[in-house]
């Protein structure tokens, strides 16, 4: 074979849940890298990767997530974390989507009140929005 070796697909935020849901279970890795269609190898990075982030020892892609419920319908929470598996529960009946296309430099020009936002999000895992603006992160 010539040329580059080709990479893995990206890990969804999905993904990131079920292996940290199932590594903390004691699920064996190789048994999670079958289920995620990954080698053991891109498994054990991921989750050091995971473990790590929160601390901010490591920083990765900021994430957008809106609570949304199956017909469509959003209360007006917006999240932004850097592991989705770390966000609180959604209100009931609606689910936490990410937002596709989402960039961290658009969001800061069109509103400059979001870098307290973000920020929060890199101490504590998350920060999240409500319907009546910024104001609520974790305790």
């Amino acid at each position: 074979m010539t040329g580059p070796r080709p990479k893995g697909l990206p890990w969804e935020s999905d993904d990131d849940r079920k292996l940290l849901e199932w590594s903390s279970s004691g699920v064996d890795e190789a048994v999670i890298a079958r289920k995620l269609r990954r080698t053991r190898s891109a498994v054990r990075t991921r989750k050091v990767r995971l473990r790590q982030a929160p601390t901010g020892t490591e920083i990765s892609r900021l994430q957008k997530f809106v609570e949304q419920g199956t017909g469509g319908e959003c209360p007006g929470r917006t999240a932004y974390t850097f592991n989705g598996s770390l966000l609180p529960e959604p209100t009931r009946g609606f689910d936490w989507r990410p937002v596709a296309g989402f960039s961290v430099s658009d969001e800061i020009l069109k509103d400059a009140g979001l870098k307290k936002v973000f920020k929060a999000a890199i101490l504590y895992g998350y920060a999240i929005i409500g319907p009546a603006g910024y104001g609520f992160s974790p305790s």
